[in-house]
């Protein structure tokens, strides 16, 4: 994956050649991202006044499939967490942010 301001490219690599998947245009720079286990989604915080959490999908990549709008400052980590120990599919997202102010977001209607 590669960020662009306003755009995160993913690239998949074979045998050092790597092949453009999909550009996703977000609303804002990026500051932080990560992928969704199992699903063809990621999720990705604002890089400056954006405070909101984004979750695209790679089947309609310029339109957010959610966005939380919690934190009141800028989101500095997100992780997808496991719903038990025997689940292996991430149906959690946890934020934080320098607000001080931590998230626990429910993906399962997602």
């Amino acid at each position: 994956m590669k960020v662009v301001f306003g755009r995160i490219v993913l690239f998949i690599s074979f045998l050092d050649t790597p092949k453009l998947v999909k550009t996703i245009g977000t609303l804002s720079g990026v500051g932080n991202l990560v992928w969704r286990p199992g699903f063809q989604q990621l999720a990705s915080v604002g890089l400056s006044s954006d405070f909101d959490v984004h979750i695209w999908g790679l089947s309609k990549p310029y339109i957010p499939l959610a966005a939380a709008e919690f934190h009141t400052d800028l989101c500095k980590g997100l992780c997808f967490l496991n719903a038990s120990s025997s689940s292996e599919i991430p149906q959690h997202l946890a934020t934080c942010s320098q607000d001080g102010r931590v998230a626990l977001f429910d993906l399962r209607s997602n």
